[in-house]
């Protein structure tokens, strides 16, 4: 119990937020507090095919809970100890995600699903790696004895 709190005192506190919690913020701010649109168009280009690529705030947040999903696959990959109030956190944001997409209008979208999506695969994953990460542990443990 000490080693996590020596961990969180080098690390940082936030290191124990889930990562994915900055696309659900940004996304509440544009859709909630914005004039602007969550299906307001941000990027078009013609491709050589001649069909338009068309990129909203909604796509865009997509790819970056994409982004960050993996980021945070990554910092569970290589953290040194599992923390209980990360995983405890992403639940609650998972809990929270799911909240709005029933209830809110503005959430009530397939870009937003997508996020709550990932938000249930990263708390998913994180227990996969911790599991892993265990198993290899035990093994390695019972190999040095």
């Amino acid at each position: 119990m000490f080693e996590a709190e020596e961990q969180t005192e080098k690390t940082g506190h936030a290191s124990r937020f889930p990562i994915l919690v900055v696309p659900v913020i940004f996304y509440n701010a544009i859709a909630l507090f914005s004039y602007t649109s969550i299906h307001t168009v941000v990027f078009e280009i013609t491709m050589i095919s001649g069909a338009d690529l068309v990129l909203n705030w909604g796509d865009i947040f997509v790819m970056l809970s994409i982004i960050m999903f993996f980021g945070g696959i990554y910092r569970t990959i290589f953290a040194q100890r599992v923390f209980l109030a990360e995983k405890t956190l992403s639940v609650l944001l998972l809990i929270f995600c799911v909240f709005e997409l029933l209830v809110l209008k503005v959430c009530a979208t397939a870009s937003f699903l997508f996020i709550t999506l990932l938000c249930m695969l990263d708390i998913a994953s994180s227990y996969v790696v911790s599991l892993r990460m265990g198993k290899q542990a035990t093994t390695t443990s019972a190999l040095d004895n």
